[in-house]
């Protein structure tokens, strides 16, 4: 934080800084889910999805909505769980078409 407020003119800095905390992120994302509760997957899932998404990389997109899938399906949440497991496919497809 204090490198962000010092070199605030410096862009190249801020890139930096904002892609490291993304790769932390991913990094958490990565990490064995099995030692995380459920609530702390689902948002490290969110926060991945979203810089795969910002990325523009499908298939991570797609692996997210399917951990996603099998958080809800583990919580007896179906619906969710096959609005995740349909987004998942959907990436795939799009990806397997391209």
């Amino acid at each position: 934080m204090k490198i962000i407020t010092k070199y605030n003119n410096f862009q190249e800095v801020e890139q930096l800084y904002s892609f490291l905390r993304r790769m932390v992120t991913i990094f958490k994302f990565g990490k064995n889910n099995q030692v995380k509760n459920d609530v702390e997957e689902l948002i490290c899932s969110i926060q991945a999805f979203d810089i795969f998404e910002h990325l523009e990389n499908w298939h991570g997109c797609g692996v997210v909505c399917n951990n996603l899938g099998n958080i809800h399906l583990r919580n007896m949440r179906y619906s969710e769980a096959i609005e995740e497991y349909d987004k998942a496919i959907n990436y795939m497809e799009d990806i397997i078409k391209e």
